[in-house]
């Protein structure tokens, strides 16, 4: 089975807050297309660097897995790596005893051969979300989730609730070390989102709202810069999200590894969300760069090798609150008084509904938040090649079986043979046993299985290529989508036409896809004299104008245009 994915999307905040502790891996605007892992952590700590944990997490599990691969990601192998980072943990706050109560949260999200692997500790989350509803997503462990859990708390009392800061589990270090829960997600189909997001987040965006907006036609593009315009000056917390949407799912897994998905059920509310609700939600244009918090290369040498430090156990640790509170003084003199009526009536579930200020764990990691140094940075990849431009070399197309003059006849470990190359883009045509052609990236992972009868990779161009499969002409691109027709592109507006079945949308000159094609009965190529817009028909017959970003214009007139369709 391989999971393939569209180029994912992210960003991290500091909120209201003076520094950062969140961290996300990889950075979004560097990501390899061939990337397996990503981590969103929530560092908690303040003064005593919650940012360093998290991105120390961040760091150490991007290396564990880097020198310990496997095909299939197992819950045996996530506690492998989760007690390799917890190692680690223990020689930094052996070399740095400030930091002894430094933590971090966990959501892991890990593709692999058998399908993807979910892993998460703390309050951070990740939702698997289909056709704009959540069908499953991961449960918090937190003090307030467990009393929902365990029916003594609702889930409106739980949003107001005093205590709802307070978690139950996170990386740390020390001789106890939290489990990580780990669910193996193999019921997936194209177009599933899979979103990543810290406690930040969900200040502004409710279970619901989330639906509506990864369900609406908006472009992935569109549809986090919303998410980040809701949250935007609106938190008191750092927040963060990734965003990964499956492209397709190849092949199936073997039946001992087959996993139906499980049954999610959404908490019951009777009361108002008080999250943003989307009524004319701004969207900020795409910054430059993301605020991101790179993973650390040079962490690995922070200490030498220690003996494991000894530090309290923390099974319960406090962050700090993401909404305001009332008064410090006001807040403990009621609470006092509520306190003694409780003892006395024996009331103590009152007190859980209706108490309005923070109690102190003695075990709670309270210490004010500072910005404290972060470590050196992993040095900078080698940018790829820009995929705009038609490639200068030439290669012979592949038909029937037909070996070009300058390929390689040469299989691999998969019984593969390679029969043409294109060494500027790193990709190269194979074929199998029954002569069907597939591409991949060189010497790496499929972007389609064996089952074409001509892939003409000599003409590559915006990002795709033209192949025959079913003696039906189509064009694909290395996001790993089929269509049926390429329109003409408009190189000034940076954007192409293409056709899937009887839908028009958008891909841009690097063959990524911008306007989903399941909107469109006709779409015309971009005009640079009408500011980048294009005129579209939907599948109510209603002709328009459209921007970029498929966003419709008022007053655009009406015609009946014919498709776009040449090649």
């Amino acid at each position: 089975m391989e999971v393939l994915i569209t180029p994912p999307i992210g960003f991290t905040r500091p909120g209201s807050r003076s520094n950062n502790e969140d961290t996300l891996f990889p950075n979004p605007e560097r990501v390899d297309p061939d990337q397996r892992w990503f981590l969103v952590c929530d560092g908690v700590g303040g003064a005593e660097r919650g940012e360093v944990a998290s991105q120390l997490a961040a760091a150490q599990f991007d290396r564990y897995f880097r020198n310990h691969p496997v095909t299939v990601v197992t819950e045996q192998y996530i506690q492998q790596a989760l007690n390799f980072v917890h190692d680690c943990f223990d020689d930094y706050v052996a070399a740095n005893a400030q930091a002894k109560s430094m933590g971090t949260t966990l959501t892991l999200v890990y593709r692999h051969d058998a399908g993807v692997t979910v892993a998460h500790l703390g309050d951070s989350r990740v939702y698997l979300i289909r056709d704009g509803a959540i069908q499953w997503r991961t449960s918090d462990h937190s003090y307030v989730n467990e009393l929902v859990q365990s029916g003594v708390l609702t889930a409106d009392e739980a949003r107001l609730h005093p205590q709802r800061n307070i978690i139950t589990r996170a990386i740390q270090a020390g001789h106890k070390r939290a489990q990580a829960d780990v669910q193996l997600l193999n019921d997936l189909r194209p177009n599933d989102y899979l979103f990543m997001c810290t406690d930040g987040i969900l200040e502004r965006i409710s279970d619901e709202l989330l639906e509506k907006i990864l369900g609406s036609d908006d472009s992935n593009a569109e549809k986090i810069n919303t998410l980040l315009a809701c949250c935007n000056g609106h938190t008191r917390d750092n927040f963060t999200a990734y965003l990964i949407q499956i492209a397709a799912v190849r092949g199936d897994v073997q039946p001992a590894s087959k996993i139906v998905l499980p049954i999610y059920t959404r908490p019951e509310a009777t009361e108002p969300d008080d999250a943003v609700t989307l009524i004319g939600v701004p969207r900020p244009e795409p910054s430059v760069s993301y605020a991101y918090s790179a993973a650390l290369a040079s962490v690995d040498a922070v200490a030498p090798v220690h003996g494991k430090v000894d530090t309290p156990d923390q099974p319960v640790l406090q962050k700090q609150p993401s909404i305001s509170k009332p008064g410090a003084s006001g807040s403990a003199r009621w609470l006092w008084v509520m306190v003694v009526i409780l003892v006395c009536g024996g009331s103590y579930g009152l007190w859980w509904r209706f108490g309005q200020s923070r109690t102190r764990e003695p075990d709670a990691l309270r210490a004010p938040k500072v910005a404290v140094s972060s470590l050196p940075e992993r040095p900078e990849p080698v940018a790829k090649p820009p995929m705009v431009a038609p490639v200068a070399e030439k290669a012979d197309e592949t038909s029937q079986g037909k070996k070009p003059a300058d390929s390689q006849d040469s299989s691999d470990d998969s019984g593969l043979k390679v029969v043409q190359t294109l060494s500027r883009m790193k990709l190269e045509v194979v074929q199998d046993k029954q002569g069907k052609l597939g591409l991949r990236r060189t010497g790496g992972r499929l972007v389609f299985s064996p089952q074409f009868e001509q892939v003409k990779l000599s003409q590559f161009k915006w990002g795709l290529i033209p192949v025959t499969i079913d003696d039906s002409p189509k064009v694909i691109s290395q996001q790993g989508k089929i269509y049926d027709l390429m329109g003409n592109p408009s190189q000034s507006c940076g954007m192409i036409p293409v056709r899937r079945g009887d839908w028009w949308g958008y891909v841009n000159l690097d063959g990524y896809e911008l306007i989903a094609p399941r909107k469109y009965i006709t779409a015309q190529t971009f005009e640079e004299d009408n500011n980048c817009t294009a005129e579209v028909t939907d599948q109510q017959g209603k002709t328009y104008r459209i921007n970029r970003k498929g966003q419709q214009l008022p007053n655009s007139p009406s015609s009946t245009p014919s498709p776009n369709e040449t090649l």
